[in-house]
């Protein structure tokens, strides 16, 4: 599976591309980090808290920064809190639109991003 992967992200993205991995903390998202680092791929994590689960919520969040520290990827992370929206799901996406938050690395012309990969197991099926 990793080699069809790697050949299949490598056609995709052009060699020493950025690229944002929109990151939940889940089992999904986390598969696609190892598998970006497994691949060699120059990526950033941004991860959004919209703290609608208390404490599990910032756990994620930290646990996705730990992940980060520990192999030496740039992560990127903004809270909301969302528990009052009416429609969690669609303030989530507006919120989370631009990707990432300040700093934004797409202003840097020394850090272009060119991709972002966002698990969407909601729209994927």
């Amino acid at each position: 599976m990793l080699s069809k992967f790697v050949s299949s992200i490598k056609k995709t993205i052009p060699l020493n591309h950025n690229v944002i991995a929109a990151v939940s903390g889940g089992v999904d998202s986390m598969v696609l980090c190892d598998l970006l680092l497994k691949s060699e791929i120059n990526f950033s994590i941004a991860h959004i808290n919209y703290m609608l689960r208390g404490l599990e919520s910032d756990k994620d969040e930290l646990f996705v920064k730990t992940y980060c520290n520990k192999n030496k990827i740039k992560f990127f992370s903004k809270s909301y809190n969302l528990s009052s929206s009416k429609s969690i799901q669609k303030k989530a996406r507006e919120l989370a639109n631009p990707i990432p938050p300040a700093p934004n690395p797409r202003n840097s012309p020394k850090n272009k991003l060119k991709n972002i990969f966002e698990i969407d197991t909601i729209n994927a099926l």
